[in-house]
């Protein structure tokens, strides 16, 4: 994956048009600054996503649980309902 790198003065002069930028193709920019340490903008969906990777990845029971699934996906253990109804049914047996 490649990240655009940009000089801070530069996203300074046009903010509108980064933020813009990394909402509509959700990319991260990589911001480098002179002095002082760099910084990266994403745009809101993709920190939010982040986030919630991360609390997925820090709680090891619904870690467990999401490689149990992605196992049952790959040895075909699926089944499949035609309507939120027969959800409904079939956990009632």
């Amino acid at each position: 994956m490649t990240v655009d790198t940009v000089m801070a003065s530069e996203v300074r002069n046009n903010l509108k048009k980064y933020l813009d930028r990394v909402n509509e193709n959700a990319e991260e920019l990589l911001i480098v600054r002179q002095r002082g340490s760099n910084a990266v903008l994403v745009g809101e969906r993709d920190w939010s996503s982040i986030q919630e990777t991360l609390l997925v990845y820090e709680n090891p029971e619904v870690l467990a649980a999401l490689r149990r699934s992605a196992q049952q996906l790959e040895e075909g253990d699926v089944v499949s309902f035609s309507s939120l109804e027969d959800l409904k049914k079939w956990r009632q047996t």
